[in-house]
């Protein structure tokens, strides 16, 4: 069998095998803040802002 063809067998081999893991890994990684705490979630966070990165207000600090 040749290299690729053999890498690829082995990768989707590995793949199948790790996906179950990966998923519930997944779930619980979302599913243990939401019990605990529930649905916090704010785009605003994730918004963009010019004055974290200007420079002549961190020299002033």
């Amino acid at each position: 069998m040749p290299l690729p063809v053999h890498f690829m067998h082995m990768m989707s081999s590995a793949v199948v095998l790790l996906a179950p893991f990966l998923l519930v890994s997944l779930v619980a990684a979302f599913a243990g803040p939401l019990l605990m705490g529930g649905w916090a979630f704010s785009a605003e966070s994730m918004t963009f802002s010019f004055d974290k990165i200007n420079p002549v207000k961190g020299l002033a600090r």
